[in-house]
Parts: C-alpha cells; structure tokens; sequence
C-alpha cells in the first residue's frame, strides 16, 4: 500500500508541475470551453431540428416502468407504434399511468426511437443553457487568467539583494 502511495503522490506532483506551466491553465480551460460550447451546440442544434421536422401524434400508455413508459400511437403515414419515451423526456413531475391519452412528438424517420413529450422543451433548454453557461464561464474564465498572466510578465522583476 505504501508504494502505492508514493506512486499517486509522483503523479500527483507531476500532473501539478505540468499544469504549472505557463499557458497550460488556459490552454485546459479553451479545451474546456470548446467542448462545453460544442456540447450545447448540439443540444441547440437537436432542439430546433426536432421542432421543425417532428410530429405530433396522440398515444396511448400501453406499460409504465421505473424509468419511463411505453406508448402506443399511429404516424402520419398510418404506421401502428410502439415507442419507449425515458423519463427525462417527459415534461412534468410524474409520467402519465397506463391506459393515458399522452401527446408526443416523434422523428418520422425513426418512430419508434426517437419519440419525447409534446408538451415542452424545458429540460432540453436547461441543458443548453446549462452547457453554455459553463462554457462562457469557462472563455471568461481562460481571457482573464490570459490577462493576468500576461501583465504579471510585462512587470519588471525585482532582483534579490546580495
């Protein structure tokens, strides 16, 4: 265990001397921002496609399970489906009991996968701003720390006294 240890503590101390160096800080917080802005890019991007390309369509609750329920419901092209919707696609504090009338919107080329909740897009926005309030907190976040460490090296060193 000891050696152990001592292991976890020279990488330790490697990964600090590293990050330690100048322009590493910021260039781990850009990396950052660009994956948190990319992350809520594409949870915009989904957003918008599903609200101009879904349809809606009424079901019916065919099987309710701990995380989330089964619907049944016709397409716009008369097809009979049935579609599992996860609980973190369904808008509101409970999912509906079986043998509900619930309101979906599904994408047509893939029915069965890709239906959610008609009735909002609050969880969706959530991650959105979510994800890119991290990611501007993150650009801020690396400008600033680019400042200060550019004008600290600007500054004029004091020499020691011999």
């Amino acid at each position: 265990m000891g050696g152990q240890r001592a292991w976890t503590a020279e990488v330790s101390k490697a990964f600090w001397r590293i990050i330690g160096r100048p322009g590493v800080e910021v260039t781990l917080m850009v990396v950052t921002f660009g994956v948190l802005a990319t992350v809520a890019g594409t949870l915009a991007f989904d957003m918008v496609q599903f609200e101009r390309k879904g349809v809606e369509a009424d079901g019916i609750v065919v099987e309710q399970r701990r995380k989330g329920i089964d619907v049944v419901f016709t397409t716009a092209a008369g097809q009979r489906v049935r579609a599992s919707i996860k609980e973190v696609d369904w808008e509101g504090s409970e999912l509906p009991k079986v043998g509900a009338k619930v309101r979906i919107q599904y994408w047509p080329s893939h029915p069965a996968q890709g239906a959610i909740d008609a009735r909002g897009y609050d969880r969706r926005i959530f991650g959105v701003v979510l994800f890119g309030g991290f990611a501007v907190a993150f650009g801020i976040w690396a400008c600033l720390t680019q400042y200060r460490s550019r004008k600290r090296s600007a500054q004029p060193r004091k020499s020691r006294p011999s």
